[in-house]
């Protein structure tokens, strides 16, 4: 079982699997004894668990989870627990909104829901703003809920992208005064602010580069790590192999260890950090994978993604 603690946040994990009865009655089991030790520690720290916001879910693909029945955790004497329903709108967790299927979708419809309302409200004092300030404006307050943990937002399908994306467009628009049916693209450029796809491309990027320098939590550091050079040309440092696991002919020190090929046979495996992080980072160019100073590996990684997009004509818009 993995614990993980955030502020006043506190989240148990443990794997298994669902369809095996006697697994399931184990793991109900070990979840049951851990909340119970909890709540005895706490009792003897004049505190108490707060059942309201003690939740459970199990997390699986829909095939697996239409064959399994929910769990039922009991807290105390009384209380029982059971895990989210398929289907329904899922868990909050550090703000994000997580469903049985983790496919973000209730999630992204909160980040679009509190992103619009923000724009209608600056919308009624637009004309008492200069264009600064409204860029200002837009960024804190409006493209900051589309990043609030946008690295979990890698590989999700285009349709979602497109539906975060409105948001960005729609506060392009607010800061030049557009109207709806004005192309987004000519005043993301202007504005230089870069599109959903490639803010995520950013994030995982610079999670990647925290990771490598001990500046991220030790579990990101643990899911990546440099590949070891093998012998060969270095012109051919960025090709990329498919089925290995790390670059061939390579004598680039600064390459990471490709995830397996299996994880290729799953789209939630894909979405993983672990199968990201190393996808992304090996296709930046030397010179920014061999930063070392934080502040300089920002500005030129931004500078790196807004020309592809000027250069790319076809992202999502």
């Amino acid at each position: 079982m993995e614990i993980q603690l955030y502020a006043d946040d506190s989240q148990l994990y443990i794997g298994f699997k669902p369809l095996d009865s006697n697994m399931r009655r184990t793991v109900t089991e070990r979840i049951e004894c851990c909340l119970k030790e909890i709540m005895e520690w706490m009792a003897c720290n004049f505190m108490k668990l707060n059942k309201d916001k003690t939740q459970v879910i199990m997390l699986g693909t829909n095939n697996v989870l239409k064959k399994t029945e929910d769990l039922k955790i009991n807290v105390g004497s009384s209380e029982v627990i059971e895990s989210t329903a398929i289907g329904a709108a899922g868990v909050v967790s550090l703000g994000v909104k997580l469903d049985q299927n983790l496919n973000l979708k209730s999630h992204i419809s909160k980040v679009r829901q509190s992103a619009f309302y923000t724009i209608s409200n600056l919308g009624r004092i637009k004309n008492l703003l200069s264009r600064e300030l409204r860029i200002m404006l837009v960024k804190q307050l409006v493209l900051s809920k589309v990043d609030y943990h946008n690295a979990l937002y890698v590989n999700i399908p285009d349709i979602d992208i497109k539906r975060l994306q409105g948001v960005v467009n729609a506060g392009v628009r607010f800061i030049y005064g557009a109207g709806k049916r004005v192309a987004a693209r000519p005043l993301l450029i202007q504005a230089h602010i870069l599109p959903v796809r490639y803010r995520i491309m950013y994030k995982i990027c610079l999670l990647t580069f925290k990771a490598l320098n001990g500046l991220a939590p030790e579990y990101l550091c643990k899911l990546i790590d440099y590949a070891i050079p093998s012998r060969g040309d270095n012109s051919n440092s960025n090709i990329l192999s498919n089925t290995a696991q790390t670059p061939r002919k390579s004598n680039d020190h600064f390459l990471l260890i490709l995830p397996p090929y299996n994880y290729k046979k799953s789209n939630l495996s894909q979405r993983t950090f672990t199968y990201a992080a190393p996808q992304l980072w090996n296709k930046l160019p030397y010179s920014i994978r061999t930063c070392s100073v934080l502040d300089t590996f920002k500005k030129r990684l931004k500078t790196h993604f807004f020309k592809q997009f000027v250069e790319d004509p076809n992202e999502i818009v």
